[in-house]
């Protein structure tokens, strides 16, 4: 392995060749030397290409996760969250009595109150996760808003830019947030107890 005194392409290479074969010979060790070595850029040390003078540009290291890999994953939580969601309502639904006899029954310690929780949390979630996956497909969604709002108005083509995008997006979120609001406030303002 490298120390702070061992920096240059050649430690790079030998080091390399040491942890690929132990035994090496010079012949190994050569082909090592002479294969293209990829740069990597080790916290503030350089590559092996920027000290032979070969570039002039920091070396970019690639993430993991690509954008098409945090899409997948987030669907596939989307998908799971959405089955667990209808287990739960159907078991809230179907297995426990109607509300007003479930006093005292309980499913795996939890009372039908609890399953409630357990329901909403989910919905919670799966609301998250949703607002997650518009705000990674944005562009796109405004891309196409676009796009048929100008080819039906003037047959013509054209794309959003980045500040009309984003003011469209917060403005939608709150017109959605309002219209929640004040549906839950009717409701609250509507309910009635028992006569």
């Amino acid at each position: 392995m490298l120390n702070d005194e061992q920096v240059g392409p050649e430690s790079i290479m030998q080091s390399s060749a040491d942890e690929c074969d132990p035994g090496h010979d010079e012949m190994s060790a050569y082909a090592i030397r002479a294969s293209a070595v990829r740069p990597v850029l080790v916290g503030d040390r350089l590559s092996a290409d920027q000290h032979r003078g070969l570039s002039a540009t920091p070396a970019v290291r690639r993430s993991r996760w690509t954008r098409t890999d945090l899409n997948f994953w987030l669907d596939a939580f989307l998908l799971l969250n959405f089955l667990i969601l209808a287990w739960v309502s159907a078991v809230i639904r179907f297995v426990f009595p109607p509300t007003t006899s479930a006093l005292d029954w309980t499913l795996w310690s939890l009372s039908l109150d609890g399953w409630i929780g357990v329901q909403f949390g989910l919905l919670g979630t799966l609301t998250l996760g949703i607002l997650l996956h518009i705000m990674l497909h944005w562009t796109w969604v405004c891309g196409v808003l676009s796009s048929r709002i100008r080819r039906a108005r003037d047959g013509g083509k054209g794309t959003m830019e980045d500040g009309t995008r984003t003011i469209l997006g917060v403005g939608l979120m709150i017109l959605i947030l309002n219209v929640m609001g004040l549906g839950m406030a009717a409701a609250m303002l509507s309910i009635r107890g028992p006569l």
